[in-house]
């Protein structure tokens, strides 16, 4: 069912209810409005970075220093560590970056197509945002830790709170790309 039609049957269910359940449906009506607008706004904004990449490949070099200019190396990261993502946000004609720090529970895909998923605590609630590899709105990703896990998608994190959601650092791991890092600065 999508946003809209969610939006129509919540509006339609609203007349049969009593009072407080009337308050109810509307907030639930007001958070799929809220849903189904960034929705729009996800697919306006897919949609314009497809454009930006069809105008490089058509050989526009405006277009192709855009998209280059945008796009910055990835270090090496995995499930478990913490991460910060850079991403740039566009408001009408402004662009500002916000960050997003939070555990990397899993990476998917493959080459072109890979996306990770990262998981934060916000305000006492659990807050999942996934992320494309290649998405010329990631400006950076910065590995705040390094973390010691035995899986590669750490979903049960979601089940755990406070002390127990902590996640073991791998200082090993973290020398080894200290040490990589020194060696190609080095070069």
């Amino acid at each position: 069912m999508g946003a809209k039609a969610a939006v129509r049957l919540c509006k339609r269910k609203k007349r049969n209810l009593g009072k407080r359940d009337r308050a109810m449906a509307s907030k639930i009506g007001n958070d799929l409005i809220e849903i189904a607008e960034q929705a729009f706004a996800n697919v306006a904004r897919e949609a314009q970075m497809a454009s930006d990449a069809a105008a490089a490949a058509q050989g526009d070099e405006k277009a192709q220093e855009i998209v280059e200019d945008e796009k910055a190396p990835m270090p090496e990261f995995g499930s478990g560590d913490t991460i910060t993502v850079h991403y740039r946000i566009r408001e009408g004609q402004k662009e500002r970056i916000q960050q997003f720090r939070g555990v990397v529970i899993q990476i998917r895909g493959h080459r072109d197509n890979k996306m990770f998923t990262v998981r934060k605590i916000s305000g006492g609630v659990g807050v999942e945002r996934i992320f494309p590899m290649n998405s010329p709105y990631v400006a950076k990703v910065e590995v705040n830790k390094y973390g010691k896990v035995r899986r590669a998608r750490i979903y049960y994190l979601r089940k755990l709170t406070g002390k127990r959601a902590n996640i073991k650092e791998d200082f090993m791991r973290k020398a080894r790309m200290v040490a990589q890092q020194h060696e190609e600065a080095a070069k």
